[in-house]
């Protein structure tokens, strides 16, 4: 076989292509690149979701997607714990909390806090369990005496009476004003 007779092979033409127009092979190299970017972006991706991975046949699926369903507010929720060094403190973190995450909306859809809502401010006693409810009624019940003469007197000139009072007990004793606790 002489080189008059030799036919190249279909890889030598395609390589022969290559060589003579390396522009036009590194720009269909680069689409074909960034298509495949593309498919993959679009197509592959992790879901970390635990409860995507189970059967959506499971009775407790179908429930929690009828829940998700009747209540959208209850998913993709943040929860926010605030701690301070006394719950004074805490309840202004919360307050200023609340205020900042209301007013971005575009980011925000909705800020929740029950403990700050109105509900728990009026109704608050009817979750406490039993024996809470009797101790803080026991301690009300110590301190209305108290609580009763502020309540007749609301100036500041009496709260100051009663606070020179407590002070002026006997030294030493532990005698206070009726319905003053002074051991808590």
């Amino acid at each position: 076989m002489t080189d008059a007779e030799h036919r190249p092979s279909a890889t030598e033409r395609w390589l022969t292509r290559i060589i003579r127009h390396p522009l036009r092979t590194l720009a269909a190299v680069l689409a074909v690149a960034a298509l495949a970017a593309l498919a993959a972006f679009s197509l592959l991706g992790v879901n970390s979701d635990p409860i995507a991975m189970l059967d959506e046949d499971l009775p407790f699926r179908q429930t929690d997607e009828r829940l998700r369903a009747e209540f959208p507010n209850l998913d993709n929720n943040l929860l926010a714990v605030i701690e301070a060094p006394t719950p004074e403190q805490a309840m202004l973190a919360a307050v200023r909390v609340e205020r900042e995450l209301t007013r971005m909306p575009e980011v925000i859809r909705s800020v929740a806090w029950p403990a700050g809502s109105r509900f728990f401010a009026r109704n608050g006693l009817l979750f406490l369990s039993l024996d809470e409810l009797e101790a803080l009624g026991d301690r009300l019940a110590a301190a209305q005496p108290l609580l009763g003469r502020l309540a007749q007197d609301t100036h500041a000139a009496a709260l100051f009476d009663l606070l020179a009072q407590i002070e002026q007990r006997e030294p030493g004793g532990t005698t206070a004003p009726p319905g003053l606790d002074m051991q808590r």
